[in-house]
């Protein structure tokens, strides 16, 4: 549980099963993604595109609840983002269904980070739209 939100992977929302992410990132990073959606324009501008070369991609950890070792992950990356902000974890729902079609279309990568790092899947900026009209944020975690 994250307050009074359920978190798990593959749990069913009316029969359609579901997969939670965690991004980690500064608290007004994650208010401004919660309340706006992503932005592509604001992703790229912020981004160096990493060892994949993706500028503004959307990094996340796929977890199967509060203690899943993403969450700590994502948290560990959002220490980095902005020392004026408290680093958070945006925790997001979405259809199995939508991911399976954006993984199918290309627009996702699942790459390992390392030993003892969950793998990180990455969205491409061509997934925003997708992910702005299904995913459902759930909850802002601020340890």
């Amino acid at each position: 549980m994250a307050g009074t939100t359920p978190i798990l992977v593959h749990n069913t929302d009316g029969g359609c099963p579901t997969v939670d992410f965690a991004h980690g990132t500064s608290l007004k990073n994650a208010q401004n993604i919660r309340d706006n959606g992503l932005n592509t324009d604001l992703a790229r501008a912020n981004a160096n595109g990493g060892k994949l070369n993706r500028p503004g991609s959307f990094y996340a950890h796929q977890i199967s609840g509060p203690t899943d070792p993403g969450v700590q992950s994502a948290y560990e990356w959002g220490l980095r983002v902005d020392p004026e902000s408290p680093s958070s974890v945006l925790i997001g729902r979405l259809p199995q269904a939508t991911y399976d079609g954006l993984a199918e279309q290309g627009l996702v990568t699942v790459r390992s980070v390392g030993e003892g790092v969950p793998d990180e899947t990455i969205f491409h900026l061509d997934a925003f739209p997708t992910l702005n009209r299904d995913m459902t944020w759930l909850t802002i975690l601020t340890p």
